[in-house]
């Protein structure tokens, strides 16, 4: 989710952000990404650190828990 400059930075590479293209296309297509507000503040990222588009959700928890209510699935990595 985060913008060239910053993937670089993090991940220690000059490539830029390898998925940018994926997640703009699937935002194109009505997808909303959201980044978990700890995930941010614990990685020191702001809203200047991320693709255009992406929302930082403060209260991820609660976020997850609406969706599940709504039907959607959480899927563990």
């Amino acid at each position: 989710m985060l913008n060239d400059e910053s993937y670089n930075a993090n991940r220690h590479v000059n490539t830029g952000n390898r998925y940018k293209d994926l997640l703009n296309g699937l935002m194109q297509k009505g997808v909303k990404l959201e980044l978990c507000g700890a995930t941010a503040k614990g990685n020191h990222w702001g809203n200047a650190n991320l693709l255009p588009g992406i929302k930082v959700n403060v209260n991820a928890m609660v976020r997850v828990t609406q969706l599940e209510e709504e039907g959607y699935t959480l899927i563990y990595q």
